[in-house]
């Protein structure tokens, strides 16, 4: 059973996200990552959620980077604790990133 989800909103965020993997794997912890856009597919995304707490995810870790828009989607589906992880981003340095997780509307 695996209580953590790891999800990416692009292949391409997976080399920032390696570290943090490596050391889940170190420490045996189980987890399941799963890259789907929330721009680019937000009914694969909503479907692959819906129920995701009778799966054993007890916590999901949502990686993005720009409009970081990923983590806020997912909390908006979900009734278990999302955390949102800022990436990198050439233009803002990953600034961007940070400050949309960080202004989300109460209760998201």
């Amino acid at each position: 059973m695996k209580k953590i989800l790891i999800l990416l909103g692009s292949n391409s965020d997976l080399p920032q996200t390696e570290e943090g993997l490596k050391l889940l794997k170190d420490l045996k912890i189980n987890y399941e990552l799963k890259v789907i856009s929330a721009h680019r597919d937000p009914d694969k995304l909503r479907k692959y959620l819906k129920n995701i707490d009778r799966k054993g995810v007890k916590v999901i870790i949502a990686c993005a980077g720009l409009s970081a828009a990923l983590p806020g989607v997912v909390s908006s589906y979900v009734d278990i604790p999302v955390i949102g992880v800022p990436l990198y981003s050439k233009a803002f340095k990953g600034v961007d990133s940070l400050l949309s997780i960080l202004q989300m509307p109460k209760g998201v």
